[in-house]
């Protein structure tokens, strides 16, 4: 099933930028690729009331799941980078027609373009169908 992505021109102004949108659309299809590169090998990602992943085989074997449905819709609102931070906010729309309002925080290794994502901590709200 092909996914439909909207996203604003300026997120890949900035190669930070570049990088958190084809990380994120990669989460959302499951298929990380070549975007594994982006996490450190001791990357810590905490899904706030859900779960917390340590390492990054703990992160892949969750993101590659295949019980995972997958959205027919992903719409990136923002990214903002600071220094070795970052904030992206989306929307997933889910098949059943669900919409999950998306906020990933993440902190990097390092300051420049090659650092490697070693936090990520995602808030996720589901909205009910309308």
């Amino acid at each position: 099933m092909s996914m439909r992505i909207v996203c604003p021109e300026d997120c890949g102004n900035a190669p930070r930028k570049a990088q958190l949108r084809d990380f994120t659309i990669a989460c959302a299809r499951g298929a990380l690729e070549s975007n594994v590169e982006l996490l450190s090998e001791s990357v810590e990602w905490e899904i706030v009331g859900s779960q917390r992943l340590v390492g990054l085989d703990a992160v892949r074997g969750h993101l590659e799941d295949e019980t995972v449905q997958r959205p027919v819709e992903l719409r990136i609102h923002t990214i903002i980078t600071h220094g070795n931070t970052a904030a992206l906010n989306a929307t997933l729309f889910e098949p059943n027609g669900t919409r999950v309002e998306v906020c990933d925080v993440y902190v990097f290794a390092g300051f420049g373009k090659r650092g490697k994502i070693k936090e990520v901590k995602s808030y996720r709200i589901k909205v009910s169908a309308s």
